[in-house]
């Protein structure tokens, strides 16, 4: 139940919001459509996402909250992440040799990258990506060519021992390494508590907030959809999610929260469902 990437930005969320439409009228023998995205088209007061209608149905209006620890932080150093992988194979295709003929890796440090910004990803990418096309047959072999600079690096092919039948037999994937340190349990444990009473504050904040986008809409179901993104090393747990939204107290004006969860399609590919929690 926790996510690391946010969906893409729009001025209407019927693209997320449209699975949860489908999935409901299944389960429920019910034929909702949409009706409005009164987020759009209401714009001198707040007002939830999207209205529902359905012929001899209560209406149901619909916000979603993205429930995001630490605010900010989090998904602006993940993105850079996603940005490094993308910007080096668009440097080394520059130079001519994309390293598509078998399978690489770039390994960096996850702290590396806290705080740069895109364009300090970029340049560290055309950097790296320099180095690589410099030393290619070195940069070919298991053991690969690292620097100190401009961030601690390696790239190396990977070995077949070390792929399974998910394991893609060509490109370049880059391993991000995290900074926890396993071998102190008192620590690790604290980091796992604090994000615990982040991810519940921060729910209880956006709750209070949609509640107050509902609060015109008394006579329709008002249903709050959440999806919690964050730091998968540090937690919380999906029993601890729904910890999290079953014992924080509901705003008054809000009928049922619904929680996003990940339906693996394939091996390597998943589609968003979602389950009423309360």
């Amino acid at each position: 139940m926790l996510f690391t990437c946010l969906p893409p930005a729009g001025p209407c969320e019927w693209r997320e919001l449209a699975p949860f439409v489908v999935a409901y009228n299944e389960q429920h023998g019910t034929s909702y459509f949409r009706s409005q995205c009164l987020d759009v088209e209401i714009r001198d007061r707040p007002a939830p996402e999207v209205l529902l209608e359905a012929q001899g149905e209560p209406s149901i209006v619909i916000e979603r909250k993205s429930i995001v620890w630490p605010p900010g932080k989090h998904l602006a150093n993940h993105r850079n992440e996603h940005n490094l992988s993308e910007y080096l194979s668009e440097a080394l295709r520059s130079h001519g040799d994309d390293f598509s003929d078998s399978l690489y890796q770039l390994s960096v440090q996850e702290v590396s990258l806290h705080g740069k910004r895109d364009r300090d990803v970029a340049a560290i990418a055309r950097t790296i990506a320099s180095d690589i096309a410099s030393h290619a047959d070195e940069a070919r072999s298991f053991g690969g060519i690292g620097r100190s600079s401009p961030i601690p690096w390696n790239f190396r092919a990977v070995h077949e021992s070390e792929r399974d039948e998910t394991t893609p037999t060509r490109g370049i994937g880059v391993i991000v390494c995290g900074s926890i340190d396993y071998h102190d349990p008192a620590a690790f444990r604290r980091k796992r508590e604090s994000a615990n009473d982040g991810f519940r504050e921060e729910f209880g904040r956006q709750a209070s907030a949609a509640a107050e986008k509902f609060s015109d809409y008394s006579d329709c179901l008002r249903s709050l959809l959440v999806q919690f993104f964050g730091d998968p090393e540090f937690g919380p747990t999906d029993e601890e999610i729904k910890k999290i939204v079953v014992s924080s107290q509901r705003p008054k004006d809000i009928d049922q929260v619904w929680v996003a969860d990940e339906k693996w399609v394939s091996a390597d590919d998943y589609e968003i469902e979602w389950v009423h929690l309360t």
